[in-house]
């Protein structure tokens, strides 16, 4: 089952072993968001380069869900009110 991890700040999202599905945009003001598969850093396996939001709230669906091992450290550009979708298997 999926849940949604919110994410404000660029910062560590969640430790452990999973696969994230997309991201809810509830609001942002020159929104990006790069998530890596490193639970403490941006030091890792880059798993969603710099992606910069359209303009208004969304919901951005991956074509297919992107697995991560160690965690996930998102790094948020502008002011964004994110939700991450993710399962976790650990």
């Amino acid at each position: 089952m999926a849940k949604n991890i919110p994410v404000t700040a660029t910062g560590q999202a969640v430790v452990g072993v999973g696969q994230v599905h997309g991201v809810i945009v509830s609001s942002h003001s020159s929104g990006t968001l790069k998530l890596t598969d490193a639970p403490n850093s941006d030091v890792g396996r880059v798993i969603l380069p710099t992606y910069t939001f359209a303009s208004g709230s969304q919901v951005v669906e991956f074509p297919a869900p992107v697995e991560y091992y160690e965690g996930l450290y998102a790094t948020v550009g502008g002011t964004a009110v994110l939700e991450l979708i993710v399962t976790r298997t650990s």
